[in-house]
């Protein structure tokens, strides 16, 4: 997928090549899980939060797929 985006991207001729340079470099600093940390750590801090707000116990499933209405 990463050579998917970079291709599709620098192949268009949409971008100016400045921001295609700095977007490239950007992309090659992401470190897929140490990103999925920082998201789960920030989930249960507001998950945590939740439930001192409810004063109560519950139980969330932050992986549980939603059906949409």
């Amino acid at each position: 997928m990463r050579q998917q985006w970079a291709r599709h991207n620098t192949k268009s001729g949409q971008l100016p090549k400045e921001q295609e340079k700095s977007l490239k470099k950007l992309y090659r600093g992401l470190n897929p899980v140490k990103l999925k940390n920082i998201v789960d750590a920030r989930l249960e801090r507001l998950y945590n939060t939740y439930r001192k707000k409810k004063k109560g116990t519950i139980t969330v499933n932050p992986y549980k797929k939603l059906e949409p209405s």
